[in-house]
């Protein structure tokens, strides 16, 4: 056990009331958003943010997806806990965390979302991806237990942006990755899950 040195000073105050937010959005996030599509720029609001409002941690909340905080980690000296970008600095403890939208609804017909945290020490965003999200089934329309795949989203995203039926086999190899974006973008605003494929991912 390490030992941790304090002052009479510290000792003296009692508890410390330490603010985290947990619910942070990236540009990466399918919501309509004014973050703009510069991370440089996102990551020095975001530094000026967390100093302003005295925030420790944070925790994404991006829907269905962990890419923006594997951008963030770009960003992010792990072994310091600082977030550093054009000679702006602060410390912050980051956690990875995706925003689901569930197929039950309230009394107005909005979509319950429920957050996913996960601790940074044990699960890099891949494992995030290939041993959670992945094994995740989404519905869309009257298609249910679609895994959640790149595949099938480029499939949905399309089928939205052409308003059409989704082709689910369909090639998109050749597709620029700019439109891929758009349509996986699409996708992940839309997309809803059942809380039992929740469980069934988090036992996988």
């Amino acid at each position: 056990m390490t030992s941790i040195k304090h002052d009479s000073k510290t000792l003296s105050k009692g508890s410390v009331w330490r603010k985290w937010d947990l619910h942070v959005h990236t540009p990466a996030s399918a919501l309509e958003h004014s973050l703009g599509d510069s991370w440089d720029i996102y990551i020095e609001r975001l530094i000026e943010t967390v100093k302003k409002h005295n925030i420790v941690a944070i925790a994404t909340a991006d829907y269905f997806t962990i890419d923006g905080y594997k951008r963030l980690v770009g960003y992010y000296d792990q072994a310091n806990h600082t977030l550093s970008v054009n000679g702006k600095t602060a410390q912050l403890y980051l956690i990875p965390g995706v925003e689901l939208r569930l197929n039950i609804f309230n009394s107005n017909e909005e979509s319950i979302n429920l957050h996913i945290l996960f601790d940074p020490n044990c699960c890099s965003s891949d494992f995030i991806t290939q041993n959670f999200l992945e094994e995740l089934t989404i519905a869309y329309r009257s298609t249910p237990n679609l895994p959640l795949k790149q595949q099938n989203l480029l499939a949905i995203g399309k089928s939205i942006a052409e308003n059409n039926s989704a082709n689910f086999g369909q090639d998109f190899s050749g597709i620029d990755e700019a439109i891929k974006a758009d349509y996986i973008k699409k996708a992940l605003g839309t997309i809803t899950l059942s809380y039992s494929t929740i469980d069934d991912a988090l036992k996988a």
